[in-house]
């Protein structure tokens, strides 16, 4: 498995990291995100006043940056370390808690915890469903929720915790001593984000991560919703 070099640029400079996210989101060079006019119909800004990277699209006459439309728009957090969390999420095998992304990053708690949850948006998929399809009901196998050791049937002790499907608890045990229900989902997404992309690299995961940025704009203060797990 190729490592990914955590002295790379992109990891420490606004620039580089811009860079980097301009190639994942604009394969096909600047495009305006609220027209989708690309190509010669785009113009770089220029200038000691204009802030770096910013392009202006000739249809609409609105200025973009690489941001707009994704869950880092507006967002006070430097870009490198917003590639550097993706990094740090993708190669974590059994998740990474804000606690320790605050740490690594040196930010507060609260930037941390809406970083990490602004990155599971982007691990949802759009196309998801309910689990085994529409009109379906799934079932699993003996699982037990509260009681008490002691009224227990003999040779049968109830276990102290609920029997979970194996790669949820694999995952929540370590990282996450505790998930609410209205963000349950996200943590699922990012579950079944890594697993399916098990065959990528750490690299390719953190850039399958970003590149899924585009159109999931989530606001701070944006309603909790519920969504399908």
């Amino acid at each position: 498995m190729t490592k990914v070099d955590l002295t790379d640029p992109i990891y420490h400079d606004d620039d580089a990291a811009r860079e980097h996210l301009e190639a994942l989101l604009w394969p096909h060079g600047p495009t305006c995100p609220r027209c989708g006019i690309t190509g010669d119909r785009i113009t770089k800004l220029q200038g000691k006043s204009t802030r770096p990277g910013v392009h202006k699209c000739k249809d609409c006459r609105k200025p973009f940056t690489v941001t707009i439309g994704t869950v880092m728009e507006r967002s006070k957090v430097p870009l490198c370390k917003w590639v550097m969390a993706a990094q740090l999420m993708a190669s974590s095998k059994k998740g990474m808690s804000a606690k320790q992304l605050e740490r690594m990053l040196g930010t507060n708690y609260e930037t941390a915890w809406f970083l990490f949850h602004r990155l599971r948006e982007c691990a949802i998929d759009p196309a998801r469903g309910p689990i085994g399809g529409g009109n379906k009901t799934d079932e699993v196998d003996e699982t037990y929720v509260g009681g008490k050791a002691k009224n227990a049937k003999r040779g049968k002790p109830v276990p102290k915790k609920e029997a979970v499907v194996a790669l949820v608890e694999r995952n929540m045990m370590g990282s996450f001593h505790s998930v609410s229900e209205a963000h349950l989902y996200r943590y699922l997404a990012e579950f079944d984000f890594r697993h399916n992309t098990r065959d990528l690299t750490d690299g390719e995961r953190a850039n399958e991560l970003l590149a899924a940025a585009k159109g999931k704009r989530l606001l701070y203060n944006q309603p909790r919703q519920t969504a399908n797990a």
